[in-house]
């Protein structure tokens, strides 16, 4: 009985890594023929090594086909890749080509790693005055990482005038979403009192959030 249920079990293998074969030639051969859907679900595949192995050579080569036919995830795809060197060498000013021409329809993902681009100065000179708005635009939309990002900015003074009370309401906005770095800076902000009263207990509250949270993701 064992022996058959693991022939049978091979089997199920086998026939699965030959459905596998078969159906990556029939995408590579729609994305040949210009398939943008195609193009972008090789990409993904050998991104993550579904039904085929892990490849970011492979996958930069199918989402750049994509990104070159406009479509925009594979524009933020192709840009983040550029920017950390995955399946291409790095090269930052294709990374802020394509980021921009993603963010430009207001993406969250690419809007973020282009503000990135700029605050970090990759491949040059940090620029915070562009960082800045690309962060706020985010911000405003929710993204927690981009509400951190903007509290540090206005803490520091990078790009806009130092103003500890905005400081203080993008720190708490992104600490209420759980994010972890704007968890502790928050709760270093109640015990200093900036842009706000000082407040142990808040403090406290903040920092064991932080914490539970940092337990919890590690």
């Amino acid at each position: 009985m064992i022996t058959r249920r693991l022939g049978i079990l091979l089997m199920c293998i086998l026939c699965f890594g030959i459905l596998s074969a078969q159906d990556i030639a029939t995408l590579v051969s729609q994305a040949e023929n210009g398939d943008v859907n195609a193009q972008l679900e090789l990409g993904r595949r050998y991104y993550v090594g579904d039904g085929v192995k892990g490849n970011n050579e492979e996958a930069a080569k199918w989402y750049l086909m994509a990104a070159k036919a406009g479509a925009g995830f594979a524009q933020f795809r192709i840009g983040y890749m550029y920017m950390k060197g995955l399946g291409l060498e790095t090269d930052y000013p294709e990374a802020v080509y394509w980021l921009s021409k993603d963010a430009a329809q207001e993406e969250r993902w690419a809007t973020y790693y282009l503000a990135e681009l700029y605050y970090e100065g990759i491949g040059g000179e940090p620029d915070f005055a562009k960082a800045f708005p690309l962060y706020m635009k985010n911000a405003e939309k929710g993204h927690d990482e981009s509400q951190y990002m903007l509290g540090i900015m206005y803490e520091y003074g990078e790009g806009v005038s130092i103003d500890l009370k905005k400081a203080f309401f993008w720190i708490k906005k992104s600490a209420e979403q759980e994010h972890i770095d704007a968890q502790y800076e928050l709760a270093y902000f109640y015990f200093e009192g900036i842009g706000v009263e000082k407040n142990e207990a808040e403090g406290n509250y903040w920092e064991e959030a932080a914490e539970e949270n940092e337990f919890y993701y590690w």
